[in-house]
């Protein structure tokens, strides 16, 4: 390698890291005239707060800069993939919830529809619309008068529970809920014009708020409405009691509607033709065969590696190798389309991109945009979620990888964070193994590249262990660096690969 300006070479360090020379300089010979560096186009640098370093091709600055700091390049060189992929994150995000917010709203409306009716069976004055709800009352004034409206309002609206559903606000202890704030509404307007009665009825109304939520307490709310529609259909006039019946009629079909609506929030949606254009838009056949493809080939490579680590130790692997050949994909539309959804499942596998293991029925999760992540990054992820079902946090673990975790602690990694590391150890090998292959057609640059596009894990490095806010104790999640920088990165292959002349201490899944 020629640096021509190596004839000054009081002003450079030769460092040889990546097998390959990388020109270290002091930041502060810039100042110097007639500095070398500024007339040698065609160089590759990379700059630190103190030094610049140089180098003839990307490949040996991207060889040395991973040997400093892996996540750190990998994730640079893979920042503007990222951030397309979020873009398209973003795009799916916002394609997802027009889709669901229509079919909600049409549902909605049907299902909403439906309960109207049904509790138009037990109240006849209830309507579809507010408007008709408020003219049934008016009419019902009209033809059976005051008397007749005030026997009405008692045996329809002196308790919370109507028809099929409990007016939500209406149970809560020391919360006047939806009749209660119309009454009380109504009621303060009285305070000039009827001083006496609003004094009993406002004294009423305090009581049944404080009431409210006591043992018992329904009886007692509903005498004290009785009382609350005497006081007004007795005393008041004409025009009152008919603007009374007016608010209140309007209100009471918006808590209602209100009421049935937050229900409707948590009832499965069925629909098979929104389950089937769903999926074909964002589960596509040819993107699903291409996933569980590459499954298969990193399934069937761990399974091989577990029963070659066995050899000559005598230990059995039967239940590791069992729960290895059952574990499948899971793919969120078979739920959806088993048992409805709400909304908020599904759009967060079509919106986060990542894949999850679920030890309840050994299957792994796969979200949308994973679809479309890059093979290498998806076959470290396929590894680390299928790592899950014979983890350290598991009794599947095989015995001779026990000794994996004292291994682990002393690199820093916490209890709680056993199963996520070894996850990534097993990651690591089987990554490996893959581009130790013989028979794998690519370069030794083509395979540092596979490495670099493999690492996802690319949150800014944290000072402190991230904690879980209910137990107080350490995320199972180490830092994102920690798990590059320490585990990846420490592969022996890895080293070999990039050349690099010194590593962190490497966690070995043979015995020591």
């Amino acid at each position: 390698m020629a640096f021509p300006f190596l004839s000054q070479s009081q002003m450079f360090t030769l460092v040889d890291e990546s097998k390959a020379l990388v020109v270290l300089v002091d930041n502060t010979l810039s100042a110097i005239p007639g500095y070398p560096l500024l007339d040698c186009p065609g160089l590759y640098t990379y700059k630190t707060p103190d030094r610049t370093y140089f180098a003839q091709s990307q490949d040996i600055l991207d060889r040395f800069k991973a040997c400093r700091n892996l996540q750190k390049t990998a994730c640079d060189k893979t920042q503007a993939q990222r951030q397309l992929q979020k873009e398209q994150e973003d795009n799916l995000r916002l394609e997802f919830s027009h889709i669901f917010t229509e079919q909600e709203k049409r549902i909605e409306a049907e299902q909403l529809a439906e309960k109207l009716e049904q509790l138009s069976l037990e109240n006849p004055l209830l309507r579809q619309q507010t408007e008709n709800t408020m003219s049934s009352h008016l009419e019902y004034l009209n033809q059976r008068g005051r008397i007749g409206m005030q026997k009405f309002f008692g045996q329809h609206y002196a308790k919370p529970m109507v028809g099929f559903t409990r007016l939500q606000n209406d149970q809560a202890p020391g919360f006047p809920g939806h009749i209660l704030s119309t009454l009380r509404q109504f009621i303060q307007r009285l305070k000039e014009s009827h001083p006496k009665i609003f004094k009993n009825l406002d004294s009423i109304c305090d009581e049944t708020v404080r009431k409210k939520g006591d043992v018992n307490s329904d009886r007692l709310v509903a005498k004290n409405l009785r009382k609350i529609y005497d006081g007004l259909f007795q005393n008041l006039s004409d025009e009152d009691v008919r603007e009374f019946t007016k608010e209140f009629s309007v209100s009471l079909h918006e808590a209602f509607s209100l009421s049935i609506s937050d229900k409707l929030k948590f009832w499965p949606l069925h629909d098979s033709h929104l389950v089937q254009s769903i999926e074909e838009r964002f589960y596509p056949n040819a993107k699903k065969a291409e996933i569980a493809r590459t499954f298969q080939r990193v399934k069937e490579k761990i399974i091989t590696y577990v029963e070659r680590s066995a050899e000559g130790k005598s230990q059995d692997v039967s239940q590791a190798r069992q729960v290895l050949n059952g574990i499948d994909l899971y793919w969120p539309m078979e739920r959806m389309g088993q048992e409805g959804f709400t909304g908020n499942y599904l759009q967060s596998m079509v919106t986060s991109e990542n894949a999850a293991y679920s030890s309840e029925n050994n299957r792994i999760k796969i979200n949308v945009p994973y679809l479309s992540a890059p093979l290498w990054k998806q076959m470290w992820t396929l590894s680390h979620e299928i790592g899950h079902a014979i983890d350290l946090s598991s009794n599947r673990i095989p015995e001779f990888w026990k000794h994996l975790k004292a291994c682990f602690e002393k690199k820093g990694f916490e209890e709680t964070q056993m199963g996520e590391t070894f996850s990534d150890w097993l990651a690591a090998e089987i990554l490996m193994e893959f581009l130790k292959e013989p028979s794998l057609s690519l370069s030794e640059s083509e395979k540092r590249e596979a490495v670099l596009t493999s690492v996802w894990l690319c949150r800014a490095a944290e000072e402190q262990e991230l904690m879980d806010p209910l137990t107080g104790n350490p995320d199972v999640h180490p830092p994102d660096w920690k798990r590059i920088n320490t585990i990846l990165r420490a592969h022996p292959y890895f080293n070999q690969l990039f050349g690099c002349a010194s590593s962190p201490s490497y966690c070995s899944g043979e015995l020591p």
